[in-house]
C-alpha cells in the first residue's frame, strides 16, 4: 500500500523534469511524499508490534532504540528523511531542490529494501 505513495514520489521526479512551470512543487512533494511513504510503513510495522505509537518521534525511536542494527539504520534514515520533509515544507528555498529529491527518493528506496529484508508488510 505504501509503496503506491514512493512510486507517485519517483513519478513526481520524472514528472518535474518535463514540466518546468511546476518544477518547484512537484519537487517539494516528491520530498514529502517519500518521507511519508517510509514513515506510514514503519508506523505500520510498530503499531503492528503491539505499541500504540503514533507520534513520529516516537516511532522512530522505536526504531533507533532496536536491538537490531539494521533496524536502527531503518531509524536513522527516516530521521533523515523527516528532517528533509521539513525543509520542503516549511522552508522558503531549499538549495538544490533537484539532488535534494533525487536524495530523497535514494534514501526512501533504501528504506523499503531494508524493511522488505525485515519482512515489514507494507
Amino acid at each position: 500500500m505504501w509503496d503506491k505513495y514512493l512510486n507517485f514520489a519517483n513519478y513526481l521526479v520524472t514528472l518535474a523534469q518535463t514540466q518546468p512551470e511546476h518544477v518547484e512543487a512537484c519537487y517539494r512533494s516528491a520530498i514529502s511524499r517519500a518521507y511519508y511513504a517510509c514513515f506510514l510503513r514503519a508506523r505500520a510495522h510498530v503499531r503492528n508490534s503491539n505499541r500504540t505509537l503514533t507520534h513520529y518521534q516516537a516511532v522512530i525511536t522505536w526504531f533507533t532504540n532496536h536491538p537490531d542494527i539494521q533496524m536502527n539504520k531503518i531509524g536513522q534514515m527516516l530521521d533523515t528523511m523527516r528532517k528533509t520533509r521539513n525543509d520542503a515544507d516549511y522552508g522558503d528555498t531549499i538549495a538544490g531542490l533537484e539532488r535534494t529529491a533525487e536524495h530523497q527518493l535514494t534514501l526512501a528506496f533504501r528504506t523499503f529494501a531494508y524493511m522488505d529484508t525485515y519482512q515489514i508488510p507494507q
